[in-house]
């Protein structure tokens, strides 16, 4: 008699919801704890209420706590937005990464830099405090621009024709990026350069509430999509038979994506992998199909793979810090390759 392989799951979702909270939860606190410093959790406790004063108050409040915020953040955000794009393009590799979303978005943060210097402005000495807001405008021109052509040539070409495109204008954005930033003085060209290095370490806490309202409202804007995207699942004409606007369903996911990836890479730089890998290990450990259980695990998931990898870009020991993105393709590579080769196993033996 054959078996068939599979992740281990728990049957409750509630449960399995529940167990994914605590452990970003640990890893929150644990996140807090650990660096050059090392904090016991009472102090990190005392800090976060305002009843500890002195150094370990500045290191858990002032550095920390809006990097740990950042990372978590990021993390669902860019889950999500791989989840929805999936669905919506019916595809399982699509995520704003792969099909040139982000690419998109730092072709938009490239070209306000150049503008500006063209302009004889320099960013942060003419919008001050509004600088982190025209960062993240642009990159969200740049990513809706991207993601409604994706959208457009989703409809006349292959599932496959479309990622080979999405990997194309990835190139082609990258390259006139990279363009721009030559053409750029230097002093321009230094703060796309550090922008560029993806990371969850540099957001301020002004920034931080730039984004928490950008991402709230594109996590929003998916949240309510919950049972459209479950009929989109089994195709437009079976969700139009339940009542949907699949234009206007379509409209606002698009929207939402925009936010929540043209903010993830506005304030934290390029971020990879996540997108695409989450949303499948999500599946794979609920195992549903279900975007009112997908939405919060790919969420937490994603926070906590965000988390864990930016803990592994300082490493106790470790000569050098590493890339984050290299660490999310570290990370996330094994789980993709497992979820791939047990859904063909799957298909093998019930042949």
């Amino acid at each position: 008699m054959n078996q068939t392989r599979s992740w281990p799951t728990l049957k409750t979702p509630a449960v399995a919801l529940g167990c994914a909270c605590a452990a970003v939860l640990c890893l929150f606190i644990l996140r807090l704890s650990a660096g050059t410093v090392a904090l016991p959790p009472l102090t990190i406790l005392r800090s976060l209420i305002g009843a500890e004063q002195g150094v370990p108050a500045s290191i858990v409040n002032g550095f920390r706590l809006p990097r740990a915020l950042t990372a978590m953040l990021a993390g669902a955000a860019m889950a999500i937005s791989g989840l929805q794009m999936q669905t919506l393009l019916r595809n399982p590799l699509a995520g704003p990464w792969i099909l040139g979303i982000v690419g998109c978005a730092r072709l938009g943060v490239a070209t306000l830099l150049i503008l500006g210097a063209a302009a004889g402005l320099t960013l942060a000495t003419t919008f001050g405090p509004l600088a982190s807001g025209a960062l993240a405008i642009a990159a969200i021109g740049g990513a809706a621009a991207g993601m409604f052509a994706i959208a457009s040539l989703s409809r006349r070409i292959s599932a496959v024709t479309l990622l080979i495109a999405g990997v194309i204008a990835t190139y082609v954005a990258d390259s006139a990026a990279n363009l721009l930033v030559t053409l750029a003085p230097q002093s321009q060209k230094a703060i796309f350069v550090a922008w560029n290095d993806g990371n969850f370490e540099n957001i301020t806490w002004t920034q931080l509430k730039i984004f928490l309202l950008v991402g709230t409202l594109g996590l929003a804007a998916s949240a309510g999509l919950v049972k459209a995207l479950d009929a989109l699942v089994l195709g437009e004409r079976y969700a139009r038979s339940l009542g949907h606007s699949v234009g206007r369903d379509r409209y606002v996911a698009v929207l939402g994506i925009v936010a929540l990836a043209g903010s993830v890479t506005a304030f934290c730089g390029p971020i990879a992998f996540l997108d695409v890998a989450v949303p499948h290990l999500a599946r794979g450990l609920f195992r549903t199909a279900s975007h009112k259980t997908l939405m919060p695990a790919s969420a937490m998931i994603g926070a906590f793979i965000a988390l864990a990898a930016d803990m592994a870009t300082s490493l106790p020991g470790a000569q050098q810090i590493l890339h984050i993105n290299h660490v999310t393709a570290v990370l996330g590579g094994p789980v993709i390759l497992w979820v791939l080769l047990s859904r063909r196993e799957n298909r093998e033996m019930q042949l």
